[in-house]
């Protein structure tokens, strides 16, 4: 059974971690701290550079050997 089809499965490249980071930060009042912040920004970094890494790597799969 692929790992997606389970309904507890969390995509970790999926733009919307950062909203639950976001939402967590705000729930707990720490939103606005200086490492809140920065845990957001590195987590957004993180999964924009793995998605650019995984584009990559499909577009040299699908290139011509020739």
């Amino acid at each position: 059974m692929p790992k997606w089809s389970n309904p507890d499965y969390v995509n970790e490249l999926d733009p919307k971690i950062v909203d639950m980071l976001v939402e967590f930060h705000k729930s707990q009042g720490t939103l606005e701290t200086p490492k809140a912040q920065a845990e957001i920004a590195q987590k957004r970094e993180e999964i924009e550079q793995r998605r650019a890494e995984l584009e990559d790597k499909k577009t040299r799969a699908f290139e011509p050997l020739g």
